[in-house]
C-alpha cells in the first residue's frame, strides 16, 4: 500500500506553520462559539461529568457507578478534578485539545500523502462539519475516541511510507486508547490489520515467508492488545464487561421514541459526502492506496451505524471525519488541476468528469456550511457576552437557582439531569449517576429501583427535568414537598427538611 505523494511546500518554517494550524480551530472556538456560557451542550455532558466527579471522590467505576462506556475518558476527567477541582470549562478545553489533535492528524495525513492544498481544504471541511464545533467542546466520549483513532491511522500510513516499526507500535497504542475511550472505533482494528497484511502480500508471493507476511501485523497487534489489556485490567472491575456490552445489546431490540438514523443525520452533509465519493474514486484511479483506509472507515462506519440503535447526532463523526478527508482529496485535486492549467503544466490527475462534478458540488457544500456550522457561531468578538437564552435554558437556570436556596441544607440529591448536581456541587447516589434514557428504556434501571435508592439515601432534594417517571412522581408527592414546577421541571424537598429562607 505504498503511495506516491504530492511534493510538499516549505522547509522548517512551513513545518512550523502546519504544526500550529490547529490554533485556527482554537481561535474559532474560543472567540466565536459560546461554550463558556452554556449550562450544558448535551445531556450526556452531565452524565459523563457526574461519573467522573464520583470517581474523583473515591467511587469505583462499574462497581459503585454504573457505566456503559469504557473507562479511560472518565478517569482522565477525574484526574483533572482531583488536581484542579470540578471546573467544567477546563474539561471542555481538554476536549478541545483532542479536537486539535484530530484536526492536526487530518491535515498532516493530507499534506504528507496528497499535498498542501488538500491539507488546507481538509482542515476547513473538518471544522465545518455539522456539529463539529459543538462536539469540540462537549464533554462526551465520541470525539476524543475518533481523534485517537485518526492518530492510529496516520501512524499506520507513515509505516507504509517509511517502514519503521515504531509507527506500528504508536498506531496500536493509539487505537487501544481510542477503544478504551469509546468502543465504536474498534471497527478500525480489522481494517488496519488487513492493510498491513496486504502491504506484505507481494513480498510473500515472492519469498513464501510467513514471518515477513505476519511480522508487521503481529507487532501492531501486540502493542494494541497489551495497551488495551493493561487499561482494562487496571480500570475495569469484574462488573464492567457486562455493563459495557449488555446494555448496548439490549438497546438493539428496544423501540426508542422518535428514532433517528445515520442516513438522516448524514442528510445534513450530503455535498461533503458526495465529494467524499469522488475523493474515493481519486484514491483508486491515482493508486494512493493509503486513502483506502479512509474509504473503508467511512463505509464500515456507515454500515455499522445503520444497524445500530439508537443513533445520536454525535455518532455521525464516525462517518463524516473520514469522508471529510476524501472530500478534501477531491477539492485539492481540482485546485491542483486549475493551478496546473494556469502554469501550463501537464495534468497527471484523472481528467474531465470528476473535476466537473467536484466543481458543481462546491456551491452546495458552501450552502450547507452556511446553513449549518456557521449558524452555531456568535460573532460578538471576543465572545464575552452571554448569548440570548432560549426558553428551556431559562427554565433549567431557574430550577438551579431554586436548588441553590436549599444547598446548605442538602448533603445528597437525586436528579435525572446530572448537570444540575455538577453545577450545585452536591453528590448523588452512585447507582443513579448515569440516569439515562437508554438505561430506562432497556429495563436496566426501573422506577422501582429509583424509588428504592431514594428510600435508601433519603436525599434532601430531588430534581426531575428530563423523563416521565410516573411511579417516582407519585412516591415523591406522598413523601416530599413540591416546591418548584415549570412545565416538566420539578423540584421536591424532603418533607421533614427545615430550611431558613
Amino acid at each position: 500500500m505504498t503511495s506516491s505523494r504530492s511534493p510538499r511546500i516549505g522547509g522548517r518554517t512551513g513545518d512550523l506553520l502546519w504544526l500550529l494550524s490547529p490554533s485556527i480551530l482554537v481561535a474559532l472556538v474560543i472567540l466565536f462559539f459560546p461554550f463558556r456560557f452554556a449550562f450544558e451542550l448535551d445531556a450526556d455532558e452531565g452524565v459523563d461529568l457526574l461519573k467522573s466527579v464520583l470517581v474523583a471522590q473515591g467511587s469505583r467505576l462499574y462497581t459503585d457507578v454504573w457505566s456503559d462506556q469504557p473507562p479511560l475518558f472518565t478517569y482522565l476527567i477525574a484526574a483533572i478534578f482531583r488536581l484542579l477541582g470540578v471546573k467544567l470549562n477546563v474539561v471542555r478545553l481538554m476536549v478541545l485539545m483532542f479536537s486539535c489533535a484530530l484536526f492536526w492528524a487530518v491535515v498532516q495525513y493530507l499534506r504528507a500523502f496528497w499535498g498542501a492544498w488538500h491539507a488546507a481544504l481538509g482542515g476547513v471541511i473538518l471544522i465545518l462539519l455539522p456539529f463539529y464545533l459543538r462536539l469540540s467542546v462537549s464533554v462526551m466520549f465520541g470525539l476524543p475516541s475518533i481523534s485517537l483513532a485518526m492518530l492510529a491511522v496516520l501512524a499506520i500510513c507513515y509505516w507504509h511510507k517509511e517502514d519503521r516499526k515504531l509507527w506500528l507500535v504508536l498506531s496500536g497504542l493509539a487505537l487501544a486508547a481510542s477503544l478504551m475511550t469509546k468502543l465504536f472505533t474498534g471497527l478500525l482494528a480489522p481494517l488496519l490489520l488487513a492493510g498491513l497484511i496486504i502491504q506484505e502480500w507481494h513480498g510473500f508471493r515472492k519469498t513464501g515467508s510467513w514471518r515477513g507476511l505476519l511480522t508487521p501485523a503481529a507487532i501492531w497487534t501486540f502493542a494494541f492488545a497489551t495497551c488495551a489489556l493493561l487499561i482494562g485490567l487496571v480500570l475495569i472491575s469484574p462488573d464492567g464487561p457486562a455493563q459495557l456490552l449488555v446494555n448496548h445489546w439490549r438497546a438493539q431490540s428496544v423501540e426508542f421514541p422518535n428514532p433517528e438514523t445515520i442516513a438522516g443525520f448524514l442528510g445534513e452533509s450530503v455535498p461533503a459526502s458526495l465529494l467524499g465519493v469522488i475523493g474515493g474514486l481519486y484514491v483508486i484511479r491515482m493508486r494512493r492506496w493509503t486513502g483506502l483506509y479512509m474509504v473503508a472507515w467511512a463505509l464500515v462506519g456507515f454500515l455499522i451505524l445503520s444497524q445500530t440503535t439508537p443513533v445520536w447526532y454525535h455518532h455521525q463523526l464516525l462517518v463524516t471525519v473520514p469522508t471529510s478527508v476524501l472530500a478534501a482529496v477531491a477539492l485539492g485535486e481540482l485546485v491542483v488541476a486549475i493551478r496546473g492549467r494556469f502554469r501550463s503544466r501537464p495534468d497527471p490527475s484523472p481528467p474531465g468528469a470528476l473535476r466537473l462534478v467536484t466543481a458543481v458540488l462546491i456551491p452546495f457544500l458552501v450552502a450547507s456550511i452556511l446553513n449549518g456550522s456557521v449558524n452555531d457561531l456568535d460573532y460578538r468578538l471576543p465572545n464575552f457576552v452571554r448569548p440570548h437564552e432560549n426558553r428551556r435554558e431559562r427554565q433549567v437556570q431557574n430550577l438551579l437557582a431554586v436548588m441553590r436556596k436549599y444547598a446548605d441544607a442538602t448533603t445528597i440529591l437525586v436528579t435525572d439531569r446530572p448537570m444540575l448536581a455538577v453545577r450545585l456541587g452536591k453528590p448523588v447516589p452512585p447507582e443513579l449517576a448515569a440516569l439515562t434514557g437508554k438505561r430506562l428504556l432497556t429495563g436496566e434501571l426501573s422506577e422501582d429501583e429509583i424509588i428504592s435508592t431514594i428510600v435508601k439515601y433519603q436525599p434532601e432534594q430531588i430534581a426531575l427535568a428530563r423523563f416521565e417517571l410516573a411511579q417516582v412522581d407519585a412516591y415523591l408527592r406522598q413523601h416530599y414537598r413540591l416546591v418548584h414546577e415549570v412545565t416538566d421541571h420539578r423540584l421536591y424537598l424532603r418533607s421533614d427538611l427545615k430550611v431558613d429562607r
